[in-house]
């Protein structure tokens, strides 16, 4: 009985996936179809994702220098857990710590509820953004950002997984905020059990006493019936307004003023931890849907996949040592919604049908461009436009660069969702190594969800 695996890849994961298809690329199709085909046999997972992480856990493994360099996620998970609630405890104690014994509730209620209420809003924003395709901007001096970016061996990873980095920074944000607030109520408590302060309000606003009651009525009504003891009496109010010149209350007004500490305890409970405890579980769920379809939409997984699934056939060939191994399905198989761009007469006067990648696309959605003027490219584009592809195939010439304008031809297009860029070598050329790097590293800067390169093979 075949097992359905359903875990969620890590960042490193991702990293290796990259690593062995770009590795890949210098061996032999027949070694890769032999390899993958054994590999698939003794895979016993059902989706996808099980197959892919399979897959990589059966490779080497990462370069010695690179494995070196790869922080463990898990690991750095476990500091900034200690770091956000050693930082709630020292934080709450410093503000409590105060040598007049007098905690004004405002401050403390800016400080410990409010300002954790913006970066829940923030939060919340930037994942709405992402959910819809939209992500906004990430600030240069982000800490995350500078935390991902060393923990990766290569920059150029952090740079080409941004949707899958940002929901897992979303992810780890909300969770420290949630370890935060419980390291701050942990120090609220540990000072309140062993010094005596007392709470005070006052403001450079003329606020009566009513305005307070009313601000502490709206704030503790989620919990009001369930929770009367968390309410803030006038008596408290009264008492705790901070008077001009005062320094110091009696023991009996500390006692009374000690009303606060539920109210403040509650509010940070309600409206600190619980949103950030509710955003950790969207962000998760988030993340792990975005990194497994990162996983399987990767540039290479579905060749991966191809030759994972599908049968070898072995023909007898003139020698009984010789034989001739044909992968099924692998490629030949674009589908209707793919439109084929010869880009800069890479074709010439060549079929396609004479390539396996490309074979079997109508004449009628194979389009050329690049050879004319802009004009005529932004004519070629609008075309293409109108059949609504879904898939985007261009043949280029492997022995020229990459340029700018076939960039800009792709970007003009809409509705794209993939894009294979597929290499014609010159005849009887091998494709070097420097050009696969020079395309891949252009395909990089699409700004398109899947981008692929691959060589043409002759049928």
């Amino acid at each position: 009985m075949r097992k359905s695996n359903d875990v969620t890849p890590s960042l490193s994961d991702l990293y290796r996936l990259r690593e062995q298809i770009d590795q890949d690329l210098s061996a032999s199709v027949e070694e890769l179809r032999c390899r993958d085909h054994v590999i698939g046999r003794e895979c016993e997972s059902l989706d996808d994702v099980g197959k892919l992480l399979y897959w990589t856990r059966k490779q080497p493994g990462l370069k010695v220098e690179d494995e070196a360099r790869f922080v463990d996620e898990g690991a750095v998970a476990n500091v900034l857990r200690i770091v956000a609630l050693a930082s709630g405890f020292l934080g709450m104690s410093g503000f409590l710590s105060d040598d007049q014994g007098l905690v004004n509730v405002f401050i403390f209620f800016l400080c410990f509820v409010l300002l954790q209420v913006f970066f829940c809003s923030i939060s919340i924003w930037v994942m709405f953004r992402s959910m819809i395709g939209t992500p906004p901007v990430i600030l240069p001096i982000n800490p995350m950002k500078y935390l991902f970016s060393r923990m990766l061996p290569d920059r150029r990873f952090y740079r080409e997984c941004q949707s899958v980095i940002r929901l897992l920074a979303l992810r780890y944000g909300q969770e420290m905020g949630a370890v935060f607030t419980i390291g701050a109520v942990i120090g609220f408590f540990v000072v309140l059990s062993t010094s005596g302060f007392g709470f005070v309000w006052g403001s450079t606003f003329s606020l009566s006493n009513s305005v307070v009651m009313g601000f502490t009525d709206t704030v503790s009504y989620p919990w009001a019936s369930m929770v009367p003891s968390a309410m803030v009496s006038g008596e408290a109010i009264e008492i705790s307004r901070h008077q001009q010149g005062v320094t110091r209350l009696g023991t009996a007004e500390i006692e009374i003023t000690r009303q606060w500490w539920p109210f403040l305890i509650m509010s940070m409970s309600v409206y600190a931890l619980l949103p950030r405890v509710v955003l950790w579980g969207a962000s998760k769920y988030y993340y792990r849907r975005t990194m497994r379809s990162s996983f399987v939409d990767y540039p290479g997984s579905e060749r991966v996949l191809a030759r994972m699934k599908s049968p070898i056939v072995t023909t007898q060939a003139s020698t009984p040592d010789s034989n001739e191994f044909s992968e099924v399905g692998e490629v030949g198989e674009l589908g209707p919604e793919v439109v084929l761009v010869d880009w800069s007469g890479a074709l010439e006067a060549s079929n396609g049908d004479q390539f396996i990648e490309i074979k079997g696309v109508p004449i009628e959605r194979t389009i050329e461009a690049g050879l004319g003027s802009l004009s005529d490219d932004a004519a070629q584009g609008q075309r293409i436009n109108g059949m609504k592809p879904r898939r985007l195939v261009v043949v280029v010439k492997a022995w020229e660069p990459p340029m700018a304008d076939l960039r800009d031809f792709i970007a003009s297009l809409a509705g794209i969702s993939r894009c294979s860029i597929y290499l014609m070598p010159l005849a009887n050329k091998p494709i070097t190594n420097e050009s696969f790097e020079d395309w891949r590293k252009f395909s990089r800067e699409i700004a398109l969800d899947v981008v692929d390169v691959f060589a043409l093979r002759r049928d």
